[in-house]
Parts: C-alpha cells; structure tokens; sequence
C-alpha cells in the first residue's frame, strides 16, 4: 500500500527515474512498474532510463557517466 506506484496518478512533480538491470538490492522490476504506472497515469513529467549491465553502485563508469549526462538534462529542464 505504501509503494508509489499505487499512487502514480497523484505525482505531479518531475521524476527521473534511473535503475540498473542488474541491480542486486533493489529489483529493476520496481522501477519498471512504477514507470510503467506514470505512463498509464499519463504524467509526462517522468523520464526513465534503464543502465545496461548497472548495479545498485553505479560501478560501471559509463553508466556513471550516462546517470550524470541524463541528471543533467532533467535538471535543466525542470530547475529554471
């Protein structure tokens, strides 16, 4: 009942949503159901990446670099 995802439809504020595939403490499976949920809610205001080969630890520096590139980008977008 607590998870987010049953409340994807009340989120208003921007979401960037990023999860490594091969993440051992969190299951990727929940950030792709919640970004599953956004997307039937219809919030556009969410984007969400997916890190080929990531962990939990971002150990891998390209995906260092593409969690930084993508941070980036959202914040410029929504910090004005």
């Amino acid at each position: 009942k607590r998870s987010p995802a049953y409340h994807a439809a009340e989120i208003k504020t921007p979401i960037l949503l990023v999860h490594g595939d091969e993440d051992r403490s969190v299951p990727v499976a929940q950030s792709r159901d919640m970004a599953e949920e956004l997307k039937d809610a219809d919030n556009g205001l969410f984007h969400y990446v997916e890190l080929p080969a990531g962990d939990h630890y971002l150990s891998l520096q390209n995906n260092r670099h593409r969690f930084f590139r993508e941070m980036d980008t959202f914040l410029s977008r929504y910090l004005q």
